[in-house]
């Protein structure tokens, strides 16, 4: 087989893979949308191609409905403060009209006396009895500590291994504290897509 031919056979079984993987991503609801443009290709390039229209296409979405999250989160506060401000104010009539009980054809309205509750003037001088003790937040991992701890780690073993002398090799490893719980991977890839 010439390198040509084995190359095109990569290629199209990438193209395949991705293809495939693409149809399970998309799922039910969204199959019909694509099914058309992925049927009909094989060329590994075409279906990266494919595959960025369907990354830009929801990229697109996906800042929309950013947006309309933003839009429908200020109308909710907006609506929630409005329901607040009419409570208060048909509080404020039952009780300037002294009714404790009110029958309208959509609800029941009573107004309840509250029991006083605490305003705080000056937290400082409050007594440390009233307090409550807070737990400590939990110990987070400092991952680049770790991080380049196991570097330095792995570069001391290289150099050990890299001594002819093997008594001398054995006493540096012999030296060397393994770090439990941890250890370095060997690296991946990272997918930079960059726009003209």
């Amino acid at each position: 087989m010439s390198l040509q031919e084995h190359t095109i056979r990569r290629e199209t079984e990438a193209a395949r893979t991705l293809l495939a993987g693409m149809r399970a991503t998309i799922g039910d609801e969204d199959i019909a949308l694509l099914a058309d443009t992925l049927e009909g290709e094989t060329d590994l390039f075409e279906a990266i191609d494919t595959a960025l229209a369907e990354i830009d296409e929801t990229e697109v979405l996906i800042a929309g409905l950013k947006k309309k999250e933003g839009q429908f989160s200020k109308r909710r506060r907006a609506m929630e403060e409005r329901v607040r401000r009419f409570r208060g104010l048909v509080e404020q009539a039952m009780a300037v009209a002294e009714q404790q009980k009110l029958r309208r054809p959509t609800a029941t309205l009573t107004l309840r006396k509250l029991a006083p509750d605490v305003v705080v003037t000056s937290e400082a001088d409050i007594p440390s009895e009233f307090f409550v003790p807070q737990p400590p937040p939990p110990p987070k991992l400092d991952k680049a500590a770790l991080k380049e701890a196991l570097q330095k780690h792995e570069k001391k073993i290289e150099f050990a291994a890299s001594l002819e002398d093997p008594d001398e090799r054995e006493r540096v490893l012999a030296t060397i504290l393994p770090i439990p719980g941890a250890t370095l991977n060997n690296g991946s890839f990272s997918l930079q897509i960059r726009r003209a």
